[in-house]
């Protein structure tokens, strides 16, 4: 099954090229490569008996709720926190999955990232968010719909607690199966 919590896995960055590690977690079960990883036994089996968290292959999961609508062409996400902007940067490539369904979705590129206050955030690209290119949060008064979204989805407690949200554009690359909507 896989595990889209990705609190406890962070990139390495070794002579230029990005390592992602855990000390506490198994990241096969945390990547989107699950199932398709031409290494994933022979990787569980050493990291099971060495307990080595780091891998060059790893791809970082977006969790979505459906409906999985807005991902054409280039769209935006919104994470509250900042963890995602130390996480990922331009060109790393992600996989989106349905919550729902528990089945990944697609694979898309990383074109931005930005991070800051949640209002500074929701003024300057709540437009482009995939669910307002959708249609399902008002673009006249996008900011405040994203942010009321955002209220909604990771509830008062999460909200309120968190003062700054990370804003990831990335475009589609390739579509996995049909998601259930």
């Amino acid at each position: 099954m896989i595990n889209p919590d990705m609190r406890y896995i962070e990139p390495v960055i070794v002579e230029n090229t990005c390592h992602y590690a855990s000390k506490t977690r198994l990241l096969c079960d945390h990547c989107g490569r699950q199932g398709r990883c031409l290494d994933e036994a022979g990787r569980r089996e050493i990291f099971d008996h060495l307990r080595i968290k780091s891998c060059h292959r790893f791809i970082p999961i977006f969790a979505f709720r459906p409906p999985l609508v807005g991902f054409e062409d280039e769209f935006n996400t919104f994470r509250m926190g900042t963890a995602w902007a130390r996480r990922i940067f331009p060109g790393s490539v992600v996989t989106l999955l349905d919550t729902k369904s528990e089945s990944l979705f697609a694979a898309a590129s990383v074109t931005r990232v930005y991070s800051g206050s949640i209002d500074d955030m929701a003024t300057l690209y709540a437009a482009q968010n995939h669910l307002a290119k959708a249609g399902l949060i008002e673009k006249d008064n996008a900011a405040q719909s994203m942010k009321a979204t955002l209220r909604k989805m990771y509830g008062n407690l999460i909200y309120s607690q968190n003062k700054n949200a990370t804003v990831v554009f990335m475009k589609v690359t390739r579509r996995f199966v049909q998601a259930t909507t």
